[in-house]
């Protein structure tokens, strides 16, 4: 087969990739920011460091060191993939650790991979799942395991449209924030993996990292206008509460859930700066407890949206 018959163009976070990977539904033919491909030459990729960008470690010996070098960028994933990219951020090849396994990477290259990218072309991007509603967007802050993925589902559940699940790009233009479509999946832990129930005729499938993928987004649409931003916070017992933080706790609340874990460079933690900053002050950010099921209220997603002033 020719090689460049196994190269897809698709749409995330504002760019367009054309990739031999796949990286979730495709999309129409034409020009692309960047190409994605397989490494598939031997060659050392110890390149000497010029500058430490995220350096990020975690249980289990898991995490990653993403750095300048003279040859580019050297993203290193712990026991699953180097990501090489070239100086003009325009390539980028994926070379596997032997044993790893590649169904890792998509989700590396839709996430981490892509959210470094981004930051290191002065964008703005949250650790966030996203919907919509008549062109008004919500964005569910936080870290791993608070219930971005399975408010945004709730949300879509309840008739909002699904925007993105983990990462967030957002652009600052005409005096307000607006979000790019991500990928098409939400990706649901374990106890939130009853919700597919709720979307019988969409499909879903189990990842590598245990989790159900669940297509909630179809064709790319244009960027949203950033509404409101929660800050899920979890319970144990029934109910809810949303209340409104003010600039100062909304700042705190979103410095401190990074999309990149362990940033280090100075140009790139004052982005993330000037983005918290700037949101906490233009956008009403929410606090909302509620409880993590399952089971879910029927009217949860509804109730939510309502709180926020999207319905």
């Amino acid at each position: 087969m020719n090689e460049s018959s196994s190269l897809r163009h698709y749409d995330l976070h504002g760019l367009r990739l054309l990739s031999e990977i796949p990286l979730g539904e495709p999309a129409r033919d034409g020009p692309h920011d960047l190409v994605v491909r397989w490494r598939r030459e031997d060659a050392s990729s110890d390149t000497p460091e010029r500058r430490v960008l995220a350096d990020a470690s975690w249980n289990g010996g898991r995490g990653y060191r993403h750095v300048e070098t003279a040859a580019g960028f050297r993203l290193w994933f712990r026991d699953v993939c180097d990501v090489l990219v070239t100086p003009d951020r325009r390539a980028l090849t994926v070379r596997l650790t032997p044993g790893a396994d590649p169904g890792m990477v998509p989700i590396l290259l839709e996430g981490n991979v892509l959210a470094m990218l981004l930051l290191l072309a002065g964008e703005y991007v949250l650790h966030a799942s996203a919907v919509q509603v008549d062109g008004r967007a919500i964005a569910f802050v936080g870290g791993s395991g608070t219930g971005k993925s399975t408010l945004a589902a709730l949300c879509c559940a309840a008739g909002a449209t699904f925007l993105t699940d983990d990462l967030l790009h957002v652009a600052w233009a005409a005096g307000a924030f607006h979000c790019w479509n991500g990928g098409h999946d939400v990706r649901l832990r374990p106890a939130a993996a009853s919700l597919a129930a709720r979307f019988p005729d969409r499909p879903s499938r189990p990842t590598v990292d245990g989790r159900l993928a669940i297509c909630l987004r179809g064709a790319a649409a244009p960027p949203a206008r950033l509404a409101a931003v929660v800050i899920p916070v979890p319970l144990r017992s029934p109910g809810a509460q949303v209340k409104r933080l003010t600039p100062l706790a909304a700042w705190t609340a979103l410095m401190q859930a990074p999309r990149v874990l362990g940033l280090r460079d100075p140009d790139l933690l004052r982005t993330e700066f000037e983005t918290c900053s700037r949101l906490a002050q233009v956008v009403p950010v929410y606090r909302a407890e509620m409880s993590t099921g399952p089971p879910y209220e029927p009217a949860v997603g509804a109730d939510l949206l309502a709180a926020v002033g999207l319905t």
